[in-house]
């Protein structure tokens, strides 16, 4: 189950059904779609059936708020994925609904929230994620201080075009290093 994580601008939480609505528009929406791996749209009990599911599973998932005082609205989901528990690693995995959403610092403080709880409360050694090499997300993750590992090269028919898949990672000592 995915802790709550707060920062000075985003709150990190266990989606519920209550999330429906936005989990649905988050699945459905088509640009979105084209940065990130999932690739058609979803239906209102599939999605349901996800929420439902989340407690239950491995993976850890959460949504992002963003925090307006005592109010909050939702930005995306943030995850770690695929935690393999002998060889300390998972993949992370990030999606921030709406343009005018993107570019303002939530993801990284997000990304930053969740390594802190991967690296230091789950004992993790490594993080990774994929990207598509002209998603802007990539210059964020570099910054951050991932390295780019490797590229799968037209790895994905995405926007009406084959893209290559950038596989990056991050090492425990190299997080430690910049907080």
């Amino acid at each position: 189950m995915s802790p709550t994580l707060e920062g000075p601008g985003v709150r990190l939480r266990m989606p519920t059904l209550d999330d429906l609505p936005f989990s649905l528009r988050f699945a459905n929406d088509e640009d979105l779609r084209g940065w990130l791996r999932f690739y058609k749209p979803t239906s209102e009990e599939d999605e349901r059936a996800w929420l439902e599911a989340l407690p239950h599973g491995a993976d850890l998932v959460w949504l992002m708020e963003r925090r307006d005082g005592a109010a909050s609205s939702p930005l995306g989901f943030i995850s770690l994925i695929d935690h393999h528990p002998v060889h300390a690693h998972a993949e992370l995995g990030l999606g921030i609904l709406g343009a005018d959403a993107r570019g303002r610092g939530h993801g990284g403080e997000a990304i930053r929230l969740v390594l802190t709880h991967a690296f230091r409360a789950m004992g993790l050694q490594r993080v990774h994620l994929h990207v598509f090499a002209d998603n802007p997300a990539l210059r964020l993750y570099e910054r951050l201080g991932f390295r780019v590992e490797g590229t799968l090269r037209r790895h994905a028919f995405k926007r009406g075009a084959w893209r290559d898949q950038v596989m990056m990672g991050l090492l425990r000592e190299e997080f430690s290093a910049w907080l």
